[in-house]
């Protein structure tokens, strides 16, 4: 049903749920995109030290996406891991649009923060600003 999903990677290793492994596993997609955002390098560092900057803190990742890349394997499914910079919501929609994925999978902790209250959670905000479908596993 699905041939692309999105599924935006954090670095803590707790919101790796294997609900949400289960559900990729009955979704039976034909590809599935691991995207892990950093935040953006700041403005105040350009040039080539901005470049290794951003290299090194992508190499650094590559760890987050070891359990998910053997689940993919397992599945025997072509995998890609993206490794982008910027505002968290900003990028998953980007990168959604940009990729065709046909669908997000978010995990979403159900706890509501004073700044959640204020200016929405992460989740929220992809959802009020894609057109891809979102699916969110609390």
């Amino acid at each position: 049903m699905f041939e692309k999903i999105l599924i935006p990677v954090s670095s803590d290793p707790n919101e790796r749920s294997n609900k949400t492994l289960e559900v990729i596993r009955e979704l039976q997609p034909k590809e599935l995109l691991f995207l892990h955002i950093l935040p953006p390098v700041p403005k105040i560092i350009g040039g080539e030290d901005r470049k290794m900057l951003s290299k090194e803190e992508e190499k650094s990742v590559s760890e987050v996406f070891v359990e998910l890349n053997d689940f993919a394997t397992s599945l025997e499914v072509p995998y890609h891991d993206l490794v982008e910079h910027g505002v968290p919501d900003a990028v998953i929609v980007q990168v959604a649009e940009r990729e065709k994925a046909d669908l997000i999978i978010m995990v979403s902790s159900g706890r509501d923060s004073i700044s959640e209250m204020l200016i929405g959670s992460y989740t929220e905000r992809v959802l009020r600003n894609t057109q891809t479908m979102l699916l969110v596993i609390k």
